[in-house]
C-alpha cells in the first residue's frame, strides 16, 4: 500500500476523538432543537398575524411575525401591468430586475409571491 492512498477509516484518539463525539452530540441536539422551534413557531403562526409582537406581562416583545420573502411574480405582472408597462419590462418575459427599477412601488408590490410568514426571536 502507497502512503498517499486514502483510508476508508480513521482510528480517532484523544482531542480527535472527543471533537468527532462533540459533533454527533451537536447534531442530535440540533435536530431535537429544530423539532422543538418548528412546533413553537406554528403555535404561535395560528395566534400571530404578519406585522403582530407577542409581548409579556410586561408588555416586553419575545416573538415578532414577518412578511416571508418576496419573489416576484412574471404571470402576475402579465397579468396585472397595462401593455406599455409590461413591454417596458419584458425581454421574453417580465424581468424582475427591470421591474424593481422602472414600475412604481405599488405596482411592484403587486407582482410579487411571498415565502411563509415566520416566527422569529427578538
Amino acid at each position: 500500500m502507497n502512503m498517499n492512498d486514502t483510508h476508508d477509516n480513521v482510528l480517532l484518539h484523544g482531542e480527535y476523538l472527543d471533537a468527532a463525539l462533540q459533533l454527533g452530540d451537536i447534531a442530535e441536539a440540533k435536530a431535537e432543537l429544530e423539532q422543538r422551534e418548528k412546533l413553537c413557531k406554528d403555535l404561535l403562526n395560528k395566534l400571530l398575524s404578519v406585522g403582530e409582537r407577542g409581548v409579556d406581562k410586561d408588555n416586553v416583545p419575545i416573538v415578532a411575525v414577518r412578511k416571508g420573502a418576496a419573489r416576484f411574480n412574471a404571470d402576475r405582472a402579465a397579468e396585472i401591468l397595462p401593455n406599455d408597462v409590461l413591454l417596458g419590462i419584458c425581454t421574453f418575459t417580465p424581468d424582475a430586475k427591470v421591474a424593481k427599477l422602472l414600475l412604481e412601488p405599488a405596482q411592484y408590490e403587486q407582482c410579487l409571491d411571498y415565502n411563509q410568514a415566520s416566527v422569529v426571536a427578538l
